[in-house]
């Protein structure tokens, strides 16, 4: 009956969107980008995107999902990593 916000950050800047990609739940990930418009420009106190946790932990198929949903894969963080 309430509204969420979906964008909410923990205390280390992380959203649902970067829980749901560091643990590698693509049918999640994919439904808070699609259904409920998750941004994924988010980036926590390290400065990482979701990209950045896609990549470093290998999963392929959420990058995918990224790619197809227009997710920018190439933004640094604060360590100038892409």
């Amino acid at each position: 009956a309430h509204a969420s916000n979906v964008n909410v950050q923990d205390v280390e800047g992380c959203t649902p969107l970067h829980i749901a990609t560091l643990i590698g739940h693509v049918a999640m990930v994919e439904y808070l980008i699609v259904t409920c418009h998750a941004d994924s420009s988010l980036r926590d106190d390290r400065e990482r995107t979701v990209a950045h946790y896609a990549a470093k932990y290998g999963f392929i198929d959420i990058i995918n999902v990224f790619k197809k949903c227009g997710v920018p894969c190439d933004l640094k963080d604060n360590e100038g990593r892409t």
